[in-house]
């Protein structure tokens, strides 16, 4: 047990005094001295504050200490309110002698405390992610802070102190000040603290006075402290927590710290007291002894042996007391005691009563897992930052329990108190409603690590804030996990602070991410799945991700891939969000920040701020809005979707045709049956049995169950059969009603159905067709169709003469960006997707009559994207007013994905009443589908729209088989998929989303925006990177999709209505020479198919898969090369035909994707043929952007493969090398390698993904072996090794073709400001020269800033800027491409002459 006594306290100040005079420091600081103490002396970081502790203010009797209402004290007194304030610049213009008891302050402001004093209207708002909050003034190093731009807040105020207090000691609590304060009382310096998210206490006895006292406390925004507050946060300032005065005895607890030990059947324990009473010289402790005693949930007192502490000379008391079979404490089940201790005299007098909770538990790490008592803990944890729109840092009661009962109501059963300790009231909280807590210290450098590292000068101050914490929360059972801090430098300090922590406090693993050697288990921040497996298979420790899945706007996708991998190892032990609720502060929207404080009868709209919002200062945006919660604590969508993931029910398939599940209980120590179970099985939307479960299921363990279905007698054409599955609260909780559910699954029961029918046009109405020059009018019985020749789209859609459709609908291939897109470069990558479908160039309207009753419009297009792509769609218009849309686009492969495949429409928006059959009813993904059933959902298109603070992509459902959107009459528009779509309905345009910073500039339309999508591509998690590949549109294939537009009237029901299924494939695969031909799509007709005749000259022979039974076909096979096959496909009834066409085209190289490798190694995964190692397109980085290659081979450092070369006869090996765009991360470096018979031909200088790919081209002339190698760099790790070998092939020269090019520089030496004359020279094999006029020559230079190329006259030059800074040389080299082929001179050094 540390001694807290003030001689020990007093000692240490006595040391540090000397200590700075002995090294000429700058003395302690205050407003009427001009040495500072709160800038460039980091060794001064407290003066006269008492050494941490936990909270010991006495109660009034022993009754009181059982309940615990400390605010109910006598002993206790709060001074919140409003106190006289004076805003300053910076400390040159701080008001000098305010601390004076006679100081005028008349004409100061109010305000209150606790508060950040720029959320009332003073100073910046600032927020940078990794920058310290001031760098934005310019660039300054520690330990020195501005000055020139540095807020001062002087605080005023008056208190008057209890009579009978002044017979004990007075204490005066600052629980939080950001970022430092000196305090005086009546004129007197009582003393200075650092660290603002732990308390600074000042023992006040001799300062105060009968009648009115004056506290004075002057707060700077920043001070040399402050380079270890640099979180990832808004940068507030001010006394933002409680301040209260407490009294206590002449002999009082100073500080205790209990620990709880449970025996090896985690039955009985022991209760481990260890204090120190306060240490007076005229007092002698042993004449006092410590009552302890302990109570129940039902406050009755347990019957204890030995609770009679006795006190040492030194003051220390300590005792084991040993409690039989207590209710343990888990987040599941948090049951807590009461320990009171009261301080006897010799008289057996109490003359101190104290109290805790306790919550017996123990946290150990075996078998390679962290365990509480005994079992193993599954994190399922978020971060979190203390911030409120409203009140900045300050967390009222209120605030604190919501944000808890939230993590409660969505199965969170932990938080990372990201990065700060947090108000001392959430841990009560915490302890009450059962939350694991992983408790981290104030320290974070971000930007500036290594810093502190090992500079002697920080370490008093970093180990202090460590230490603090832990003693403050020491006794709280919620605390399981001790950190050091966060994105900090690692070091000496840390180091010996670490020994200190498992010395003081076994009983707790400590976590310490930026050194996991110095911790008790590993941790990650956001691995890649494939780190994650690999840790769990290779690995004995323990891991716990301390960030994962970064919550930023419309985000969390793949979340579900998480944990499918966590649940496989034991040493995965779940992790935590980032993060649990947006920081942000609400500002009027009259007035912006300049309207703050937002006032109490203020009637106007508001919005979330951010980084940006509150002036021109320096900022990083969005990046702050990391939540899943807006700031206002309203869940985003995201949330229920960890909600399913995070649910402690588990339910599998085992045999459905047989009634058979698993149900797995993950709760630890709460049986299933104390919630209430239930089971329904639906045909679509109609329950048609149902039931409870009520089975014996232990925590930790499975069942296999049988469940009571019945399989209907006739099952329904086209009908689908759920089984729904739920678990509620069998009783009301602290954190919700009986009845709440805390976890549901969905399982398709696999009954066979009759098919779906199909469509029938025989008994339909004629239409009326007139086929325009410029329109298309189709006329039915009750409805009129107008099709827009030009635009290649409905313009006009009427149901009895009502309008159902305004425009639309048109292809549409984008998304409003949520914020991952936003920062991952979507836009550059892909822009032309904006608005190709707006934009496309309709090349082509035939209209054909089917029959009398169904004509079929087809549109053919050219998008105008970086590279031209294939559009077409068509319409087959029914009599019944029925429209069957078929769309397909093939992309060109310049880009690398489409952000959305969809078509968007126009509706009147008196069509606001929405129904569908999908997933629901909250916003789902394709990649964050979790928890959201396949069900029948109503809504509005008012409530499809959420309110995130930046708008973007909101309101998709997936999965959906039907959808009306209909008036208050019943009438409207019904959307059937054909099988199923996506879908969006909004009063918002996609452009109007992109374009508004905040909600109140949208621009609300009266009409409404319907997109209906095949899909877009998953959501992701991060604002690096794209999704996972299978949640990819890429451009390495065509996508086509089906739906159905009808009119709906009242009374008719949808789900028959969309329950007809229609056929338009007409082949299901072309086959050439026994393999699919490559990108075939049923839709699209026109191929190119390049082969090699290096090995085989014959002509192709081709196969045509029908994709129906009716279909004929006749093939027109070429007969030379290069020709053309042509392939006449139709069904038997004429309702679909097409003619597609392949043009063959022999090449005389040689991929090698195309040949089998003798051997070959990889580091990851598995070599990939023409696609990258993990799975999409193989995609390098030129210097133009991103380039995707549909031949090459996808490797994955360290990567060997050889090649037998004795059977060909080729000329020369070419490839381009680099590291693939799909790498996660753009870290380690890594080197491409050509070998030939052993000898190396060829090597890159290391790359990684930011570095163009580098083209090779090597003479393989009479060489029997080629090996291909992609390596780390010495020491490097093969980490984010994608790599690939794009376009490889072995080429045959032809004996004029390019075989080397020269390059010289005159003069090789130039003066800045200079220039100098190029000449490119290019020879054949046979060493013939080359003209070059129609040739292609890039120059490039290792110094591209200062070097410029004029290549447009003869002569060629150079250019070198005037200021070439300490550039001393660079080298030049140009690339020479003829006909395809490219080859790279020489590289010529060129040195600058300086004066």
């Amino acid at each position: 047990m540390q001694s807290h006594s003030f001689i020990r306290h007093l000692g240490f100040i006595i040391f540090l005094l000397l200590f700075i005079s002995i090294f000429k420091l700058p003395g302690s600081v205050s407003a009427e001295e001009e040495i500072s103490n709160w800038n460039g002396t980091p060794e001064l970081f407290q003066e006269n504050r008492l050494p941490g502790s936990v909270t010991t203010i006495p109660h009034n009797n022993e009754k009181a200490s059982i309940k615990g209402a400390i605010e109910k004290s006598r002993f206790y007194k709060s001074l919140n309110g409003n106190w006289k304030f004076r805003w300053s610049e910076n400390p040159n213009e701080r008001p000098k002698d305010f601390y004076k008891p006679n100081f005028q302050d008349s004409d100061w402001d109010t305000i209150p405390v606790p508060g950040n004093w720029q959320l009332q209207g003073y100073g910046d708002i600032i927020y940078l992610n990794q920058e310290h909050p001031w760098q934005g003034y310019g660039t300054i190093s520690p330990p020195e802070v501005p000055i020139e731009h540095n807020e001062v807040g002087s605080y005023r105020h008056t208190f008057q102190i209890p009579g009978n207090w002044k017979k004990g000691e007075i204490f005066l609590s600052f629980q939080g000040v950001k970022s430092a304060f000196n305090v005086w009382v009546n004129g007197k310096k009582v003393g200075y603290s650092e660290d603002s998210f732990t308390p600074a206490e000042f023992n006040i006895s001799d300062y105060v006075k009968n009648g009115k006292n004056t506290l004075a406390v002057e707060v700077f925004r920043w001070s040399d402290g402050a380079w270890l507050e640099n979180q990832d946060m808004v940068d507030l300032s001010g006394i933002f927590r409680d301040v209260y005065l407490y009294a206590t005895p002449k002999v009082h607890i100073e500080d205790y710290k209990l620990e709880t030990d449970l025996d090896a059947d985690y039955e009985d324990a022991v209760l481990d007291i260890d204090g120190q009473l306060m240490n007076q010289e005229t007092i002698n402790p042993n004449k006092y002894a410590i009552e302890a005693k302990l109570f129940d949930q039902d406050n009755k007192q347990l019957d204890l042996q030995e609770t009679l502490i006795m006190v040492d000379s030194d003051g220390t008391f300590q005792s084991e007391i040993t409690v039989e079979n207590p209710l343990k404490w888990s987040a599941e089940q948090p049951n807590l005691y009461t320990l009171v201790l009261n301080v006897k005299d010799a008289k057996d007098k109490t003359v101190e009563t104290i109290s805790s909770k306790v919550g017996f538990r123990e946290i150990e790490i075996e078998d390679k897992q962290v365990k509480i008592n005994g079992q193993p803990i599954m994190i399922k944890g978020v971060n979190r930052h203390e911030v409120d729109p409203d009140t900045g840092y300050v967390m009222s009661e209120e605030r604190l329990r919501e944000d808890i009962e939230i993590m409660k109501q969505n199965n969170i059963n932990a938080v990372r108190t990201g990065h700060y300790p947090f108000h001392p009231r959430f841990y009560e909280l915490a302890d009450e409603y059962g939350i694991y807590i992983l408790d981290e210290a104030n320290n974070e450098s971000h930007n500036m690590r290594p810093f502190p590292g090992n500079n002697p000068a920080w370490t008093p101050a970093v180990k202090d804030r460590i230490q603090s914490m832990v003693e403050r929360d020491k006794n709280h059972p919620s605390v399981i996990f001790w950190s050091m801090g966060n994105e900090v430098g690692s070091g000496d300090v840390f180091r010996e602070t670490s020994q200190w922590i498992k010395d003081y406090d076994p009983t707790r693993p400590l976590h310490f991410q930026q050194d996991n050697s110095l911790a008790d288990f590993d941790s990650f921040m956001y691995p890649s799945l494939s780190k994650l497996e690999s840790y769990g298979e290779r690995n004995e420790r323990p891991l716990i991700m301390c960030e994962y899945e970064h919550a930023m706007g419309n985000s969390l996708g793949n979340i579900k891939e998480y944990w499918e991998i966590i649940d496989k190892y034991d040493n995965l032990q779940g992790g935590f969000i980032w993060d649990f609720v947006d920081q942000s502060v609400r500002l009027p929207v009259d007035g912006g920040v300049d309207g703050l404080p937002i006032k109490d009868d203020y009637q106007g709209e508001t919005y979330f701020s951010y980084g940006g919002d509150w002036g021109d200062y320096a900022n990083d945006g969005i990046f702050l809005m990391n939540g899943l919660l807006n700031p206002d604590r309203t869940a985003q969508p995201e949330m229920f979707a960890l909600k399913a993931v995070y649910q402690n029910v588990d339910v599998h398939a085992v045999d459905l045709a047989k009634n058979k599940i698993s149900i797995q209980n993950e709760n630890l120590f709460t049986n299933l049956k104390t919630f209430a179970g239930k089971w329904q099985l639906k045909e679509d939307d109609k329950v048609i049995q149902e039931g409870t479960i009520n089975q014996d299921i232990a925590g930790n363990s499975s069942k296999e169950v049988t469940l009571p279905l019945e399989q209907p007698e006739n099952t329904k054409e086209g009908a689908e059969y759920w089984l729904n599955i739920s678990y509620t609260l069998a009783e009301d909780t602290a954190w919700a009603e009986k009845g709440y559910e805390v976890a549901n699954a969905q399982l398709k029961i696999p009954y066979e159905t009759p098919p779906s029918p199909e469509f029938a046009a025989e008994n339909m109405p004629e239409l009326d067709v007139e086929d325009g020059e410029a329109r298309i009018e189709v006329t039915g019985d009750l409805f009129s169709l107008t099709f827009n020749k030009a635009e290649g789209t409905i313009t006009s859609f009427k149901q009895n003469g009502q309008e159902l459709v305004k425009s639309g609908p048109k292809p549409n291939f984008w998304r409003a960006r949520n914020d991952n897109d936003l920062m991952n470069g979507m836009l550059a990558r892909n822009e032309s997707w904006q608005h190709a479908g707006e934009n496309m160039d309709v090349t082509d309207v035939q209209v054909r009559a089917i029959s009398d009753s169904v004509v079929h419009v087809q549109v053919t297009a050219s998008l105008p994207t970086t590279g031209e792509s294939f559009y077409r769609v068509g319409y087959f218009i029914y009599g019944s007013g029925e429209v069957v849309v078929r769309s397909t686009v093939k992309p060109s492969t310049a880009m690398s994905e489409i952000p959305a495949v969809g078509m968007e429409l126009t509706l009147p928006g008196q069509y606001d009443n929405i129904r569908y059959y999908g997933r629901g009813p909250f916003e789902n993904y394709w990649d964050r589908k979790d928890g959201a059933n396949v069900g029948v959902y109503q809504s509005t298109v008012e409530e499809q729209f959420f309110n995130y603070p930046r708008p973007q992509e909101t309101g998709n459902k997936t999965d959906v088989r039907w959808l009306t959107l209909t008036g208050d009459d019943g009438n409207g528009l019904l959307v059937g998929g054909l099988p199923q779509f996506e879908f969006s309905a909004l009063h918002y345009t996609e452009n109007d989303l992109e374009q508004a910073g905040h909600p109140f500039e949208l621009n609300k339309l009266e009409d409404i925006v319907l997109t209906i999508n095949h899909k877009q591509m998953g959501v992701w998690n991060s604002w690096g990177g794209t999704a996972l590949p299978e949640y990819m549109l890429y451009t390495d294939q065509s996508y086509s999709y089906t739906y159905m537009l009808r009119p709906i009237t009242d009374g008719e029901s949808a789900m028959e209505l969309s329950k007809r299924q229609i056929d338009l494939n007409l082949l299901k695969d072309i086959k050439v020479d026994g393999e699919s031909l490559e990108g075939f799509h049923t839709d699209v007709t026109k191929y190119t198919y390049t082969f090699s005749n290096a090995l085989d000259n014959s002509i192709p022979s081709v196969e045509v898969i029908p994709a129906r039974a009716d279909v004929e076909i006749e093939v027109e096979q070429t007969e030379e090369l290069p020709g053309s096959t042509i392939i006449h496909a139709r069904t038997a009834d004429g309702f679909l035909e097409e003619t597609y066409t392949i043009d063959f085209n022999p090449v005389s190289d040689l991929y090698i994707s195309d040949i089998q490798w003798e051997s070959a190694t990889t580091g990851w995964g598995t070599i990939q043929k023409d696609q990258s190692v993990a799975g999409p397109p193989i995609t390098l980085l030129d210097e133009d952007g991103p380039v995707l290659y549909d031949k090459g081979i996808g490797v994955h450092a360290n990567s060997e493969i050889v090649y037998d070369l004795s059977k060909w006869e080729f000329d020369r090996f070419e490839t381009y090398a680099g590291v693939e765009q799909h790498a996660d991360r753009d870290g380690n470096r890594f080197i491409f390698e050509v070998w030939l018979d052993g000898e190396l031909a060829y090597q890159t200088e290391p790359m990684r993904k930011s570095t163009p790919q580098e083209f090779i081209s090597v003479d393989i002339k009479d060489s029997q072996q080629l090996k291909l190698v992609m390596r780390t760099i010495e020491g490097g790790s093969n980490g984010h090794g994608h790599g690939a070998w794009a376009n490889a092939k072995l080429v045959t020269q032809e004996e004029d073709a390019l075989e080397s090019a020269s390059l010289t520089v005159d003069p090789p030496s130039v003066s800045p400001g200079g220039l100098a004359h190029l000449n490119v020279t290019a020879t054949t094999a046979s060493g013939k020269a080359i003209n070059l006029d129609n040739s292609q020559v890039e120059f490039h230079s290792s110094e591209p800033s200062i070097v410029t190329f004029d290549t447009q006259y003869e002569d060629l030059l150079m250019y070198v800027e005037s200021n070439t800074g300490e550039i001393d040389a660079f080298n030049l080299w140009a690339t020479v491409t003829i006909e395809g082929k490219h080859v790279e001179t020489n590289k010529v050094e060129v040195t600058i002459q300086k004066q």
